[in-house]
């Protein structure tokens, strides 16, 4: 079977520590669990492949301790965690440049 977007079960949260792994990476004030309280999905989400045991989770943006204004700010680095062979594997990319339009997307 190939990746597919779906939402994650309460269980696989528990078992593969989502929320720790999302309170260690997300810029956010709220910290996991208390946050799903705040969202109109209270889950997380992924790109699972579940015949393989492959997951991908975005943890989302990373803090800017080094910010122009002085203050921690979000950067424009996201966090992405891939899951392969029971190891977790820890991807941070950047996004550059305009907003993202028909004529130019946004890539990492």
């Amino acid at each position: 079977m190939p990746f597919v977007n779906e939402y994650v079960s309460y269980e696989d949260a528990e078992k593969y520590d989502l929320d720790n792994l999302w309170n260690k990476y997300n810029y956010s004030m709220l910290k996991m669990p208390e946050l799903l309280n705040h969202f109109d999905v209270h889950q997380h989400s992924w790109c699972v492949d579940k015949e393989r045991g492959y997951w991908l989770f975005n943890c989302g943006f990373l803090l800017n301790e080094d910010s122009l204004s002085g203050f921690v700010e979000p950067s424009n680095e996201e966090a992405f965690i891939l899951h392969v062979n029971g190891q977790n594997i820890v991807f941070i990319l950047a996004h550059h440049g305009m907003e993202a339009t028909d004529l130019y997307p946004i890539h990492f």
